[in-house]
């Protein structure tokens, strides 16, 4: 479990003109991120836009990138209810991912917190690998809390909402954020998560290091620098944002998101 840590990146997924997924493209960009030293990906995530394919759309995400990365790969299985959740989990382990990430349920805002956990549970005694938790209460609505956390088992948890008072609670606390990962480092945290390595991974491999081998003046240095080359995109404007900027990397990806989000 020790390579349960560092950088993760949550993949783009790029789309054709009529609407699937560029195979071709996403090859190029898996490329892109090893050659630059990226090890670890998160799929099916936010980032990702998961929440507009289908279900055989992210198992082709899956297949593709097991098949053109060497690195380990995580899969987020979150649907919009228990059984197509479990579903993916059978068929995420199938296809080789090497760790499952789950959001709670998405569609019930405030859902009461016992079915969360007890929706929760039964993912991770689905799971036979490593089981991560992926906390967005900004999205899914259901906010993963100290309590909570000490009632499910699970591996490790990735936070978008920036409770650092889960940090104590967990074995292994993602990140994620782009811009205080040293910070965060520093607080307990094991590894983070930024969607703007997908065009800036060198940037991100570079504070990865630093960070692993203790050189927190390099790592601060190198977040400063990321800060500087940052666009002012967030929320739903940062996936078209990260698009564009790596259709200007590599020839011929595609910039185009699905609705709702626009380019």
């Amino acid at each position: 479990m020790d390579w349960l840590s560092g950088l993760v990146v949550p993949l783009l997924v790029p789309f054709v003109e009529r609407g699937g997924i560029d195979e071709a493209a996403l090859r190029a960009h898996l490329q892109f991120l090893h050659e630059r030293g990226v090890s670890t990906l998160l799929i099916n995530g936010t980032t990702g836009e998961f929440f507009s394919l289908l279900p055989e759309e992210r198992r082709q995400v899956l297949s593709v990138v097991r098949d053109g990365f060497p690195g380990r790969v995580l899969s987020q299985v979150g649907c919009s209810g228990l059984v197509e959740s479990l579903e993916a989990i059978r068929w995420s382990e199938a296809l080789g991912a090497d760790a499952i990430v789950a959001l709670p349920p998405f569609f019930f805002a405030d859902a009461p917190e016992e079915g969360v956990v007890r929706y929760l549970i039964s993912l991770s005694e689905a799971a036979r690998l490593p089981f991560v938790l992926y906390n967005f209460p900004k999205h899914a609505g259901n906010a993963i809390t100290v309590g909570m956390l000490r009632k499910i088992p699970h591996d490790g948890i990735k936070d978008s909402g920036n409770d650092t008072a889960l940090i104590a609670a967990t074995p292994r606390y993602f990140a994620g954020t782009s811009f205080s990962v040293p910070e965060r480092m520093k607080q307990g945290a094991v590894g983070f998560v930024s969607a703007q390595a997908n065009a800036l991974p060198e940037q991100y491999v570079a504070m990865e290091r630093c960070l692993a081998t203790g050189d927190e003046a390099s790592a601060i240095a190198c977040q400063s620098n990321i800060r500087d080359q940052h666009r002012s995109a967030s929320g739903a404007h940062e996936i078209p944002d990260l698009k564009a900027r790596l259709s200007g990397l590599l020839p011929g990806y595609p910039s185009g998101v699905r609705l709702p989000l626009m380019g």
